[in-house]
């Protein structure tokens, strides 16, 4: 089953739609199998926001890969240090 433009979901595992790389069992954490590229907040793209006046702590933009195409999958927005959010679990039927 496709979920969303770039996974497939299958019984047991979770691979890439774009070159069919596995990237995870489905009882496993996806993100946190993949390869990840953590930088500045400001990679994120231009800012219309002084973070600085709203967040007293250092914030990184995180883009998450296909090991095998190195399509982007996910990215999220965090705390310097804390861990990868986990927004959603896939659970086979």
């Amino acid at each position: 089953m496709h979920v969303g433009p770039s996974l497939d979901v299958g019984e047991s595992d979770v691979s890439c739609s774009h070159c069919d790389e596995h990237l995870a069992g489905t009882d496993e954490s996806l993100k946190t199998q993949l390869p990840v590229r953590e930088g500045p907040i400001t990679n994120a793209g231009p800012t219309m926001v002084d973070e600085d006046r709203f967040v007293s702590e250092e914030m990184v933009f995180r883009e998450f890969f296909c090991p095998g195409c190195g399509a982007l999958l996910f990215t999220e927005t965090a705390r310097k240090g804390d861990p990868v959010l986990e927004e959603f679990r896939i659970e086979a039927e």
